[in-house]
C-alpha cells in the first residue's frame, strides 16, 4: 500500500461537498465570485470554473463538456441566484 488513490471520484460525488465549500465561502466573504486559480482553495476554484462555464454554455443553447442536471442548475442557482 502506498497510500496512492486509483478510482477517483464520480463528479456527481463532489458536486455537493463543492456546493458546501462554496456556502461556507459566501458566508465568510459575501459573494461566490470564486477565481479559477483561488489560492484558499484551489480544487473549490477549479470546480467553480468549470460549473460557471458548463451553466453558461446551457443557457446559450450549446452542450457543455460537464453536462449539469437540472437539479444541479437549480441547487447552483440557489446558492448564487
Amino acid at each position: 500500500e502506498i497510500g496512492f488513490k486509483w478510482k477517483l471520484p464520480n463528479v456527481t460525488e463532489i458536486f455537493e461537498p463543492r456546493c458546501h465549500d462554496l456556502e461556507a465561502l459566501k458566508r465568510e466573504l459575501g459573494h461566490c465570485n470564486v477565481p479559477s486559480k483561488y489560492s484558499a482553495n484551489p480544487s473549490l476554484g477549479y470546480w467553480c470554473n468549470n460549473m460557471r462555464c458548463a451553466y453558461n454554455k446551457i443557457q446559450q443553447g450549446q452542450t457543455p463538456k460537464r453536462n449539469l442536471t437540472q437539479d444541479e442548475i437549480e441547487r447552483l442557482e440557489e446558492i448564487a441566484p
